[in-house]
């Protein structure tokens, strides 16, 4: 622990410590019996940790989680898009090579065949079961109501936080110029994309308004759902029907689309 501990106890800096610890060997444990690739950095620090527990590091390594791939350099790596050839869709499938599949304590088991089923003998995968599964995920539930250990790691996140606008401040420009320098910025060689796409974000209330008159005017007569009791497909003009409703008699205050103070500050979670 570095830094002003402003007053906060040894025992809850150490508490929250180990408790972090714990955490990082849970998300070890997970990753390394999905196949993940697990930080060296972190990795390293944990490893001295562990050093005297019954915890087969080699094996981790062997396992892939520490492994890093052999990707393509940059100068490697080509800018154009890959040679289409056919139908992408039109492919040979592999042959059945009959495997059976089987839950067990909630957790799915590979079988060669019907012969491993019978004699329950199950292909060796490493894998989770569902009552270390359960108890793991009550102990992560303690630990995000666990006041000290938010504060330790709101005041850790607001250092990190810093440090990185530092590192922008100073190399902002620098990152700019390498990125413009790029010959072909496409989407087979693009740098960031932002997936985090808001549907509220696309269109205004009035927007909406005005879209929604105008397939009504237009597109009355094109299929839009299918009416759950009867099973019959609707026309725009059928829904707005069932709902007593016509085109003149939609408001803004009707579609009543707008944020409230009611939804969450955590826009992340709302969409």
């Amino acid at each position: 622990v570095h830094g002003d501990t402003s007053g906060v106890p040894l025992s809850d800096l150490q508490e929250a410590s180990e408790q972090l610890v714990t955490a990082l060997k849970m998300r070890l444990a997970y990753m390394t019996a999905s196949l993940q690739s697990f930080p060296n950095i972190t990795f390293r620090y944990l490893q001295a940790l562990m050093e005297d527990e019954d915890v087969d590091l080699d094996l981790i390594k062997e396992e892939g989680s520490t492994k890093h791939l052999n990707h393509t350099s940059t100068l490697e790596h080509s800018v154009h898009p890959p040679v289409s050839q056919g139908d992408p869709f039109e492919c040979d499938f592999p042959s059945d090579k009959g495997y059976v599949l089987k839950m067990i304590d909630g957790v799915c088991h590979v079988f060669s065949d019907e012969e491993s089923l019978q004699r329950n003998e199950p292909m060796e995968y490493p894998s989770i079961s569902a009552q270390q599964f359960l108890k793991d995920y009550t102990r992560l539930c303690v630990f995000m109501g666990d006041g000290p250990l938010k504060s330790f790691c709101y005041r850790r996140l607001c250092y990190l936080s810093s440090k990185f606008q530092l590192h922008a401040l100073l190399n902002e420009m620098r990152e700019h110029a390498s990125q413009k320098a790029v010959s072909h910025r496409d989407f087979y060689n693009i740098r960031k994309v932002d997936t985090h796409i808001h549907a509220a974000s696309s269109m205004n209330q009035k927007h909406l308004l005005r879209f929604i008159k105008s397939k009504m005017k237009h597109s009355s007569a094109e299929e839009v759902c299918r009416d759950r009791a009867t099973g019959k497909t609707m026309t725009l003009a059928e829904v707005f029907r069932s709902l007593n409703l016509t085109a003149y008699d939609l408001s803004v205050d009707m579609l009543d689309v707008h944020a409230v103070s009611l939804l969450p500050v955590n826009l992340d979670k709302y969409t």
